[in-house]
């Protein structure tokens, strides 16, 4: 069973200055590949809608968590019931994050990506890095409105926030039925990031809630505004276009505001992948290798490759952009999935946490196929299959045998 390396939760601390401090750490450790590039897809795809419909109930989902977690101990105690999930959460971010930066960039500072999850490896080192994190957040989030600042006097900013810029790729029915999938995964996943559970069982009641608010209505809200500023410029990237170049300033700025972003992202959740071991499995580190090395071959093929998937619509997509779909969905049927059948108490006491597992898998094994369907392939109808799915998931773990039955009554 994975527990967690310490079997007590650290003394909350409470008043202005830790909300501050947690603020920023949230902020920063939920700006990765995610909040810094699916902006731009959705801005190509459905114009400035498609980054409304994205940022709303990401900053409002993430932000409840503070609330919906009433103490500490709560989060704790989630922690240590479902940190198996958690683990995996923290892996496949890292993976993530891996995949994104060898797909799009390339040179010698990506060395850094093995640097720094090596500096948390160590239970030592990692008691030492973890301490001041949250203060590290704060230079993390003041570099990057420095470079929000410098970005918005530059040719180029908000190119694509004007909708006669770019026509949208796919219609506005796609849109509302991408939605739901948005809105359920940005208010589910939170509750699998070891990172926000961090935050929240090192913090009081109350100063947990200001921490929660701050960190996503103004820190992470902001790094999403910043994405909006350079979608325009960074969409032929993203289409795959060899030829693309920017300006030194913007490359400048964004190699800044990029780069200690997504070094940020990797230092905090490689320190909650291996703050959690596991006392059975003798190779706790395989899986985890063999998901970095699948992800690092898929970028370097996108890049050589050149192939390119046709979709419903008529168009088509970069394998690059097909991978990092692949990623994202794992956010949109997996651990929403976790959340909505494992972890969402049940209706009827008494079920096994085994028997809901299976029905989770189950569910995942049928919805995944219809979210590639609905989100890559098209058409987005699809979407509906994969959200009936996980519906009825949760409706048949909520329907299974009692693991203690009542005694019959003779």
């Amino acid at each position: 069973m994975p527990v967690s390396e310490s079997d007590t939760a650290p003394t909350p601390r409470s008043g202005l200055g830790p909300a501050l401090l947690w603020a920023c750490f949230l902020g920063c450790s939920w700006t990765w590949v995610i909040g810094m590039f699916l902006p731009i897809m959705l801005v190509r795809d459905f114009g400035v809608w498609g980054w409304i419909v994205f940022a709303t109930p990401n900053v409002i989902g993430a932000a409840a968590m503070g609330t919906v977690l009433k103490s500490p101990r709560v989060s704790w105690e989630l922690t240590q019931k479902h940190a198996w999930a958690l683990r995996w959460f923290a892996g496949v971010t890292i993976a993530y994050q891996v995949y994104v930066v060898f797909w799009l960039f390339n040179g010698l500072w990506l060395a850094l990506i093995w640097v720094l999850p090596w500096l948390v490896m160590d239970r030592q080192r990692r008691e030492r890095v973890g301490s001041w994190l949250p203060a590290v957040s704060v230079g993390v989030a003041i570099l990057s409105w420095g470079c929000f600042s410098m970005a918005g006097r530059l040719d180029g900013a908000w190119l694509d926030v004007d909708t006669d810029v770019l026509p949208s790729r796919l219609a506005d029915l796609d849109l509302w039925l991408l939605a739901p999938g948005l809105v359920v995964g940005f208010f589910l996943c939170p509750y699998l990031d070891p990172t926000f559970h961090r935050a929240r069982y090192s913090t009081g009641s109350g100063t947990g809630r200001v921490a929660f608010a701050l960190g996503f209505g103004v820190v992470f809200c902001s790094m999403i505004v910043f994405t909006l500023m350079y979608a325009g410029l960074f969409r032929p990237l993203v289409n795959g276009n060899a030829e693309f170049e920017l300006a030194s300033s913007w490359t400048a700025i964004l190699a800044i505001h990029i780069g200690v972003q997504v070094a940020f992202t990797l230092l905090v959740h490689s320190r909650e992948r291996f703050a959690v071991v596991e006392k059975t499995d003798r190779w706790p580190f395989f899986w985890f290798a063999g998901l970095m090395l699948a992800a690092l071959a898929w970028a370097v093929l996108s890049r050589q490759s050149g192939w390119t998937l046709p979709t419903a619509d008529g168009g088509s997509l970069t394998l690059g952009e097909v991978g990092y779909r692949l990623f994202l969905l794992i956010y949109g049927v997996f651990f929403p999935g976790y959340v909505l059948i494992c972890m969402i108490p049940s209706l009827r006491p008494g079920i096994s946490m085994a028997s809901r597992r299976k029905v989770f898998w189950v569910s995942c094994a049928v919805a995944y196929p219809l979210a590639i369907m609905g989100f890559i392939v098209g058409p987005s109808w699809w979407l509906l299959g994969l959200y009936g799915t996980l519906g009825v998931g949760r409706i048949v773990a909520d329907c299974l045998p009692s693991a203690d039955p009542p005694p019959r009554e003779v």
